[in-house]
C-alpha cells in the first residue's frame, strides 16, 4: 500500500494542519476535486522545489 501524503506541516501553536504535500497521484485527485467543487475552503498552490543546505554548512564566514 502506498502513501497519499509525502509531508504535513503543522502549526504548533494552534495545533492545526496548515499544509500538506501530496503524492503525484493524490495531487491529481485533489486538482480534480477542486474543479468539481471550487467553493470549498481549500486551495492548492503549485509545488515548489525547496533548496535545503544551500550556502554551506553555516559554520564558515562568507565575508572577504
Amino acid at each position: 500500500m502506498n502513501t497519499l501524503i509525502e509531508m504535513v506541516y503543522v502549526d504548533l501553536e494552534t495545533k492545526k494542519v496548515t499544509a500538506l504535500i501530496p503524492t503525484l497521484a493524490f495531487g491529481a485527485l485533489l486538482d480534480r476535486a477542486m474543479e468539481v467543487a471550487p467553493d470549498k475552503p481549500l486551495f492548492l498552490t503549485p509545488l515548489k522545489q525547496e533548496s535545503v543546505g544551500v550556502g554551506g554548512d553555516g559554520g564558515e564566514s562568507n565575508s572577504a
